[in-house]
């Protein structure tokens, strides 16, 4: 299963940067080679934003699998990030 990310983020700002890293870091170590992560600037792109119905940033939206899950927030308790998009990690902290 592949999970497909997207990230919405504000601008270089450092809680975008945070977020990024944050989100990243999480991709890289629970989902080795199970997901797509796109970066959206709604500073950029606010039509994009206005469509997908972000109200906030940094947002992070699980589109697939469906159905489709949205959080808020800075992303630096990862394990919180997981449960909330109740993502079925494989790497390190897998509970198989």
């Amino acid at each position: 299963m592949i999970y497909r990310l997207s990230l919405y983020v504000s601008g270089e700002s450092a809680r975008s940067y945070a977020a990024i890293r944050h989100i990243e870091s999480i991709a890289k170590t629970h989902l080795p080679n199970a997901y797509e992560l796109e970066f959206v600037d709604v500073l950029k792109d606010p039509a994009r934003a206005e469509r997908d119905k972000i109200l906030a940033t940094p947002t992070l939206v699980r589109e697939q699998p469906g159905p489709r899950k949205k959080i808020m927030g800075e992303f630096a308790n990862h394990l919180a990030v997981i449960e909330a998009l109740e993502i079925e990690v494989y790497g390190p902290g897998a509970q198989n």
